[in-house]
Formats: C-alpha cells, structure tokens, sequence
C-alpha cells in the first residue's frame, strides 16, 4: 500500500471499526497525523509567536495553538480506527484499547494515596518534591509500557493474508476456488 492510498483509505473509513489495517496502512498512516502536526505546530508557532523573553523550558511545555488541537481533534477518530483495525489484523481485540486507561487509574490512585501522605509545605523542599515524583514513577512506568505493547502489536505481520494466499494458491491450482 502506498503513502497516499493508505492515508486515503483511513479517512475514508474513519468511523469504520470493522474490518483489518495492514501494518502499511497503519503506519503510513500515524506518518501522516505526525506531518500533519508538525505542519500544524509550526502554523502555530508563526501566528501566535511566543514573548520573547520566554525560557526554553517555557517555550517547550507551551501548549498546542488552535490550528494544532484542531488537527488532533480532527484526527482522533481515524487514528482510533486505525489502532483498532490494526489490532484486530495483528489479531487482538479491540477490547485492548482499554488498557490504555490503566496509567490514568494509576496515577489517579497514587495522587490521593500521595495527597494524604505529603503536606503542601514539604513542596518548599528537595524531598518534598522528590517524594511526589516517586508517586508519580508506577504511572509513568505503566504509560510506558502500554505504549511499548501497543507499539510490539502493530508491528506483528498481518494474521488476514495468510488465508487470502492459501486460498490464491488452491485457486492458481485447481483453476477455481475452493
């Protein structure tokens, strides 16, 4: 599959979640919403330009401008239905996707643990600050690695096309489909 036919397929199917996605198709595709963002960010940043006094770190985590969050906005759905389709040629459920909430429970879970055990006034210290990131550390390894198995299940071959050539070789032999 191409570049252009497989960004054509996913909006084209953009709220289809059935049928399969090769990894072709998939990857062009998340190509694509990258360039797009990258495109959209730089738009951003020419329009609405940051102060000129801003540090570096400040101008790292600023957020998103509106032609960017529009982007992504307008992208989620054919990204999650790529995502699924591709699970489901990889041969996973979809039901998968779900997995992708377990840092957020995480995290939750750890800030209201944290929130008890952390007074607002050790923020003023080292160890106050310290003792936070490690509330934060079971998220951030959990995001991790559900990404990392999200990232290993797009990359397996297809489980579709072996079937599709199993039945081409019957049918360039026989002269018929079987």
């Amino acid at each position: 599959m191409t570049f252009a036919c497989a960004i054509k397929t996913c909006l084209t199917k953009y709220a289809d979640f059935r049928g399969v996605a090769s990894r072709s198709e998939y990857w062009y595709f998340i190509l694509f919403t990258i360039l797009v963002g990258l495109v959209l960010d730089t738009i951003d940043r020419v329009v609405f330009p940051l102060a000129k006094d801003a540090s570096l770190p400040e101008q790292l985590m600023q957020a998103s401008g509106p032609f960017g969050t529009i982007g992504s906005i307008l992208l989620l759905v054919p990204m999650l239905t790529a995502m699924v389709r591709r699970m489901r040629d990889a041969g996973f459920s979809a039901h998968w996707l779900w997995l992708a909430l377990a840092p957020l429970a995480i995290l939750i879970v750890s800030l209201v643990i944290g929130s008890q055990a952390i007074s607002p006034d050790e923020f003023e210290t080292q160890s106050g600050w310290l003792s936070f990131l490690a509330l934060l550390a079971p998220s951030v390894l959990a995001f991790a690695a559900v990404n990392l198995f999200y990232f290993v299940v797009t990359l397996l071959k297809s489980k579709a096309p072996a079937k599709a050539a199993a039945t081409e070789q019957i049918q360039d032999q026989t002269g018929t489909t079987a």
